[in-house]
Order: C-alpha cells, then structure tokens, then sequence
C-alpha cells in the first residue's frame, strides 16, 4: 500500500535529477543497496 502512495514521489524525483542531466537509477539502486545491507529494505513485500 506505501508503495502505491510512493510511486508519484519517487517518480517526480526521477524526473527532477533527469532534468538536472544525470542518472537517476544508479542512484535509487544504490539507495536499495545500501537499505539492503543493513535490513531496512522493506520495498519488496
């Protein structure tokens, strides 16, 4: 359910730093990463 209600969010920041001319996936994977390796990943539920 979060997720459904965070989906507009992130994809308004994904839009945001592709205006800014950079990448925006590495960066979210990178964030999913690091919540991954310390536990706190609760995206895939």
């Amino acid at each position: 359910m979060w997720q459904e209600a965070a989906a507009p969010l992130t994809d308004e920041w994904k839009k945001t730093i592709s205006d800014m001319g950079m990448d925006p996936d590495p960066m979210l994977n990178g964030l999913i990463d690091a919540l991954k390796k310390y536990d706190s990943y609760y995206g895939d539920q």
